[in-house]
């Protein structure tokens, strides 16, 4: 991304300051050095600067993004949360989007789900890589031509 041009000479230039900002205990929660607060003036971006230099800070920077933009489901913050209680409080015509820890696979508990809910219809599995448009919009026509739930995997940003 052209917005990242210059990154790198910022972080030579102004290494005092990125020194400061990266051995902080909780960088995610500090301005970025020098002019980066405001080349990284959405949330996106912010989180692409954590993830490229503190990566060990990611999931905490996620959740202070889903406490400000869901404050529903801050109380479900590092908490296990059930599927069955999440279906039970989402509306049919709205996604839903699991951000994962590591290590964290949900396809058995979305399949017992859908076997429950949706019955004899399929689930659809679709695995996703690199700029796969075509592929979730194929999903998604597939979806909804067969009137099932559509899982995508492997979705990175």
């Amino acid at each position: 991304m052209s917005v990242f041009s210059g990154i790198v000479s910022s972080l030579q230039l102004n290494s005092l300051e990125w020194s400061k900002w990266y051995m902080h205990p909780q960088p995610e929660n500090q301005a970025l050095p020098s002019e980066w607060e405001s080349k990284c003036d959405d949330t996106i971006k912010r989180l692409a600067v954590i993830r490229s230099l503190r990566p060990d800070r990611v999931t905490f920077a996620v959740k202070d993004v889903i406490k400000k933009y869901w404050p529903g489901y801050k109380d479900a913050i590092g908490k296990p949360v059930s599927l069955r209680e999440v279906m039970d409080r989402t509306k049919i015509t709205k996604p839903l989007l699991c951000i994962l820890s590591p290590g964290v696979d949900p396809v058995e508990s979305i399949t017992a789900l859908a076997k429950e809910k949706i019955k004899d219809k399929p689930l659809l599995k679709v695995s996703l890589g690199q700029d796969d448009s075509a592929i979730i919009t194929k999903g998604l026509d597939e979806g909804i031509r067969k009137d099932t739930w559509v899982y995508f995997a492997n979705c990175h940003y």
